[in-house]
């Protein structure tokens, strides 16, 4: 736990608006790690977030940024990103500042992994059927394709064919998924037992993400998918 906070601490660098707490090795041992104390409020703590000046639709593109680079550029991810692990509070300078906690569960993707993995999402991003179907294909799901990208984004199919970034987010289509949810609970069992091993953590992930997402007031905005 203790090197992965460290890793992520070089790896993620360049976000200057990102803490993770430092380790003190001096003082842990096999059983205790201690590390530096940060307080902050939860990110899904709107009250918190609006009493203290800072700006959910920076948070929320914030988060997505960094969730972005360890999936993409750096293929080393942070799979459990619960409101009680991801903390806000104003810096010093009077910025937002996000603070990681909880590095125990990583997942590290392979290259082919994030390959396909990018080019289903370039799929579903401009509305490309061949490529989605190629993505999910080369993810092991096959024709399961739809059913994939539905998952992946919280969308219906219908959204998808039309363009996630055009076809509006409205309660029809939130209906619908939750109406197929239910509806395709074999089909759905199906894509997890078949897709890739590393969608898994991914699907966790994603899910979290638009629960932030949700919780900041900023879904329409989409930026857990388009970041």
């Amino acid at each position: 736990l203790g090197h992965n906070a460290e890793k992520v601490t070089n790896m993620l660098a360049n976000l200057t608006w990102l803490k993770v707490p430092k380790i003190h090795w001096p003082l842990s041992t096999e059983r205790v790690l201690v590390m530096e104390y940060c307080e902050g409020g939860h990110i899904n703590d709107k009250d918190y977030i609006i009493r203290n000046g800072i700006d959910p639709a920076t948070l929320s593109k914030n988060v997505s940024q960094m969730y972005s680079e360890m999936i993409y550029i750096h293929g080393y991810v942070h799979c459990d990103p619960h409101p009680g692990n991801v903390l806000v509070r104003k810096s010093q300078q009077g910025d937002s500042q996000l603070i990681l906690l909880d590095h125990g569960l990583y997942t590290q993707l392979t290259n082919d992994f994030r390959l396909h993995y990018s080019q289903l999402w370039n799929g579903i991003l401009n509305a490309d059927l061949e490529k989605i179907k190629t993505g999910a294909d080369n993810l092991g799901v096959g024709q399961l394709y739809g059913l994939l990208a539905c998952m992946l984004t919280g969308r219906s199919w219908n959204s998808i064919q039309k363009g996630i970034d055009r076809a509006e987010r409205n309660a029809a289509d939130s209906k619908e998924v939750k109406e197929n949810a239910a509806r395709y609970i074999k089909e759905i069992t199906d894509v997890l037992a078949k897709v890739n091993r590393q969608m898994i953590l991914i699907f966790k992930t994603q899910d979290l993400l638009r629960n932030i997402e949700h919780s900041l007031g900023t879904q329409n905005s989409m930026t857990s998918i388009i970041e």
